[in-house]
């Protein structure tokens, strides 16, 4: 299998970490009335696991290889912060900028 390649230097990514958290909070002023139970801090929509590649060469950096998407509808808010923070890397994603 190959591996991501930079598309500034031309050449395959190295794996940088294995199991990173990307989650995504779920945006909007109502956020929290969305879940039927909110808990202090943000309310996340999902979170979901994938590995990390770096470019050797510029230190570009890239997540891919994800597995299956934990969704705030189907698991608890506590939960899904306990996954997202037993990892040792977290990545916080949005939509909106």
């Amino acid at each position: 299998m190959i591996r991501p390649i930079c598309a500034k230097c031309k050449i395959e990514m190295e794996c940088a970490r294995n199991d990173v958290a990307v989650w995504h909070p779920i945006e909007g002023k109502h956020a929290h009335e969305m879940m039927e139970v909110a808990i202090e801090g943000e309310t996340i929509d999902f979170v979901i696991l994938g590995d990390r590649y770096e470019c050797p060469k510029c230190g570009a950096n890239v997540v891919t290889g994800f597995g299956r998407m934990l969704i705030g509808t189907d698991y608890d808010q506590k939960y899904l912060k306990e996954m997202r923070d037993v990892m040792g890397e977290k990545i916080r994603i949005t939509r909106v900028k």
